[in-house]
């Protein structure tokens, strides 16, 4: 079976031959799963903090909008790759 990433999470089936795809695809699903690991582990940190630290005055919302844009694009990252893996042949055991 192939994992498209593109395909519906859950598919409900709305006749016996058909399935109505909406709601979630694959990939976001993956990907919202994985922004949710990486969110939690920097639960512990003080965010505004963190900010007002490393930024210059002013310019903390830019620095923060940065930093969540590649929080996202790594949670991306990780559903593609996930995709691809569960897309490899599977390995007969002897």
């Amino acid at each position: 079976m192939i994992t498209k990433g593109d395909s519906c999470a859950f598919p409900v089936p709305e006749t016996k031959d058909n399935v109505v795809e909406w709601g979630l695809s694959i990939r976001e699903y993956f990907a919202g799963g994985a922004m949710q690991g990486l969110v939690g582990t920097l639960a512990g940190i003080d965010i505004g903090r963190m900010v007002e630290e490393v930024c210059k005055p002013g310019e903390g919302e830019t620095e923060l909008k940065r930093g969540t844009e590649r929080l996202s694009a790594i949670a991306v990252y990780f559903a593609d790759a996930l995709i691809a893996e569960l897309n490899k042949p599977v390995k007969e055991t002897p």
